[in-house]
């Protein structure tokens, strides 16, 4: 999106279907100051982020002073709010919380009543 908002071109070899998907996608993005940003419905706009950023911002986030262990929606929801951005955000913090230790030791514990197994 970035590389389509700054030079209006799509690579050569790109499919005309993504093509149109990026042209479609690329009116809620701008660049400011060399940054790409998405324009939100509860923000303003929000910093989009790479791979490496979105990991550090996830990992501060969710042990950071403001985190504490929090749960995956929750975890998205405090990222939007400090303005950023990524497709996959919400996937790759429920993966993030998953693989947390603190967080699934100390998880609360679902008690579902027993059942019949059936063979």
């Amino acid at each position: 999106i970035k590389r389509y908002i700054e030079s209006g071109e799509f690579p050569a070899e790109m499919p005309k279907n993504e093509q149109k998907a990026i042209q479609r996608l690329s009116a809620r993005y701008f660049i400011l100051a060399g940054v790409l940003y998405r324009r939100g419905f509860s923000t303003e706009y929000s910093r989009c982020l790479d791979d490496d950023e979105a990991k550090e911002v996830i990992e501060e986030s969710h042990r950071g002073d403001c985190g504490g262990h929090v749960g995956y929606q929750t975890l998205t929801k405090q990222i939007i709010r400090a303005g950023y951005y990524w497709s996959t955000m919400q996937k790759d913090c429920h993966q993030f919380v998953k693989r947390c230790k603190e967080c699934q030791l100390h998880a609360p514990v679902i008690h579902a009543p027993a059942s019949h197994l059936h063979s």
